[in-house]
């Protein structure tokens, strides 16, 4: 009997205690909800342009400039990366992709303190690794160099030059005064934003089209002008990037020092995509002058014109 009452008493605590158990964890469990809820209010979603205002408990505008838009993460404007638009109906549009990857591969080596020579010799490195002839490659910044058509950044200039000699014909001349209109129109003075990149992309490929039909050209006419379309539409968003992504107030940066006087942002993102399309351009004349198959696109010297424009304006320490 004694016993029996021992066991009761047992049973019956165990089981008051099991029961404070559960009270505790269940309140414990609604006071984390409770907190929970304070921390994470219920938010609703202000849809595309808005934000949620914690101290007005409201949607506001985001009121972030042309090519920038809201981060929720950050809580502030950022830069819209730009997306390279390609295009398929060019035959010659890889040579764009090979050249943003060789100049960001370059643009890894080069210091404030490199010259030509080491910028050239840098890019030789890259492209023997795609299996380039590094002869032919100089060959070609030789004959370039001594025919004076190496280094323009403005393609109208460049257009004239190679028409004077009689590397071109005037109807190629026409459309590498084409692309430099949309240079000068669209690219302009702006800095860098997507909506300016895309009206650019958008423009330069409506011409490739009509390039690519136009049978009073001759065939190395077509591949250096394709070839020059499209690494200028691809370095349009890389050095667009590169200058946003290295800017923190649209002039300067800790990553971008320039020379004196100032060269705006804007103003360089016109010049180096004339100088990649400028030495592109000027690769593939200096085949079709001396009777050779253009191939690649020049691609030898935009990479060496852009860079060469960097460093000398973005990344060269300031004159005293």
């Amino acid at each position: 009997m004694k016993n029996l009452l021992y066991l009761l008493i047992i049973f019956c605590g165990a089981t008051l205690i099991n029961s404070c158990t559960k009270m505790d964890l269940n309140n414990s469990a609604a006071l984390s909800q409770n907190q929970l809820k304070k921390v994470n209010p219920d938010i609703p979603n202000c849809g595309a342009g808005y934000h949620w205002d914690y101290s007005l408990g409201k949607c506001v505008a985001n009121d972030c400039s042309s090519g920038y838009h809201w981060d929720y993460s950050q809580g502030k404007c950022v830069f819209t990366q730009i997306s390279v638009i390609t295009n398929s109906n060019n035959p010659d549009d890889s040579a764009g992709a090979r050249h943003n990857q060789a100049v960001n591969s370059v643009m890894g080596e080069v210091s404030s303190e490199s010259s030509m020579a080491e910028i050239i010799q840098y890019t030789l490195n890259y492209l023997i690794t795609l299996n380039y002839d590094t002869s032919e490659l100089r060959s070609e910044y030789n004959f370039t160099e001594s025919n004076g058509t190496f280094g323009y950044t403005a393609v109208d200039s460049l257009a004239n030059k190679m028409y004077e000699i009689g590397e071109i014909s005037n109807t190629a001349k026409n459309y590498m005064l084409d692309l430099s209109s949309l240079l000068n129109n669209i690219i302009s003075e702006n800095d860098p934003n997507d909506s300016i990149y895309i009206m650019f992309a958008d423009d330069a490929i409506g011409y490739e089209g009509t390039i690519n039909t136009d049978n009073s050209l001759s065939l190395n006419e077509k591949t250096m002008l394709l070839s020059g379309f499209s690494i200028a539409r691809y370095s349009a968003a890389y050095w667009g990037n590169y200058i946003q992504n290295n800017s923190s107030d649209g002039q300067t940066s800790s990553n971008l020092t320039q020379t004196q006087p100032l060269l705006s942002l804007g103003k360089f993102w016109k010049k180096v995509i004339g100088a990649d399309a400028g030495g592109a351009i000027t690769g593939a004349g200096a085949a079709i002058e001396t009777s050779k198959p253009v191939v690649r696109g020049g691609i030898f010297g935009a990479i060496i014109g852009s860079v060469a424009e960097a460093v000398k304006d973005l990344i060269a320490p300031p004159q005293s």
